[in-house]
């Protein structure tokens, strides 16, 4: 709702929107976004299994993106 992303914004640093039709999922735009930002950061991914079976299936091929993992 409109109400909880301007809570949301109001006491976040950085929000980042991402277009509801996309190629990528929330997660890959989140963690290349950390990355571009931060080349050298390490990312610990919780609860990345389970719900969409493709959405499972993009979190186990995550790391072998060639955007993600040079």
């Amino acid at each position: 709702s409109y109400q909880l992303l301007a809570l949301i914004c109001s006491q976040s640093k950085e929000v980042l929107q991402a277009q509801p039709e996309k190629d990528d999922t929330d997660l890959e735009l989140a963690v290349k976004a950390v990355f571009a930002r931060s080349p050298q950061a390490q990312v610990t991914i919780f609860g990345a299994f389970g719900g969409r079976l493709d959405h499972t299936l993009a979190n186990i091929f995550l790391p072998s993106n060639p955007e993600i993992t040079p």
